[in-house]
């Protein structure tokens, strides 16, 4: 794990550097930011595959820490400092004493960013072994599932087909539009994942398929816990995913949104050398 800086922080020095979030570290975990460590792992996303679900799953692993606050959301935001990003992970001690191996966050965000790998271009210079995960998901149902969040807690009035013509220039406007009703650029996988294996490489860019992490397998533990440099497979239960009541998908849209993802689909088969389920 990185070091320490020894220089002091006070509260005031920090900025609200996780933008929207529902919290932020608290005023003990900003006053002992130069004592804690960064992380060496991130959750990339994609949004609704499952990311909080495995970030609860590896927090209770033995050689692993997450940072408690799940979607810091730092790396894409400016005017960050490592310091202040510190706050959310735990100390230096703690992960010596706890032969912890890797400390990560979750933020689903950084996959879709382009900003964000400039943040973790820092991060990566300053722990020198950074690895990231990314959970794919069929596009057509991560952007349906999207649309269903955004009417929960974005006040998403327009009907979903609609969203779907008014997309492009909605994400255009403004950082929240961006973030809010980006349904359909989300699901263009290969262009996101590209810059991350741009930035670290193939081999620390572990790439999964949302159903094998809902059904999380011994083989699925031993990939997870391989690539993470674990001393073995991963343990205890995992939780899955709450699906919660779906409303289905109107099939009009839906082949809308197949037709829509057809080339997507094919680049990514490309770049990774493998065809998902959900791949026609």
């Amino acid at each position: 794990m990185s070091g320490a800086s020894s220089q002091p922080v006070s509260p005031s020095d920090l900025l609200p550097i996780s933008g929207e979030r529902r919290s932020l570290p608290n005023w003990k975990e900003r006053w002992t930011a130069p004592l804690r460590v960064l992380p060496n792992l991130l959750v990339i996303g994609a949004q609704k595959c499952g990311t909080s679900s495995l970030h609860e799953y590896l927090r209770v692993q033995r050689e692993v820490r997450m940072s408690r606050i799940k979607e810091c959301n730092v790396l894409w935001t400016p005017a960050w400092s490592l310091r202040e990003y510190r706050a959310y992970f735990p100390s230096r001690a703690t992960c010596l004493l706890g032969g912890v191996k890797r400390v990560g966050e979750s933020s689903p965000f950084y996959l879709f960013h382009p900003a964000a790998i400039e943040g973790a271009r820092r991060l990566d210079a300053a722990t020198r072994d950074l690895r990231a995960i990314a959970v794919l998901r069929d596009p057509v149902g991560r952007a349906w599932s999207h649309y269903k969040h955004s009417q929960r807690w974005h006040g998403e009035s327009v009907p979903f087909e609609q969203a779907l013509d008014m997309e492009e220039e909605r994400i255009a406007a403004s950082e929240a539009d961006f973030r809010s009703y980006s349904y359909q650029a989300r699901g263009d996988y290969a262009l996101q994942l590209a810059r991350w294996f741009d930035l670290l490489g193939r081999d620390r860019v572990l790439v999964l398929e949302f159903t094998e992490v809902l059904a999380m397998r011994a083989e699925m533990r031993a990939e997870i816990a391989r690539f993470l440099g674990l001393s073995g497979p991963l343990e205890g239960e995992f939780g899955g995913f709450n699906l919660g009541r779906r409303e289905e998908l109107p099939a009009g849209v839906r082949a809308r949104l197949e037709e829509r993802f057809r080339e997507p689909n094919e680049r990514l088969a490309e770049l990774l050398g493998r065809r998902f389920t959900w791949m026609r």
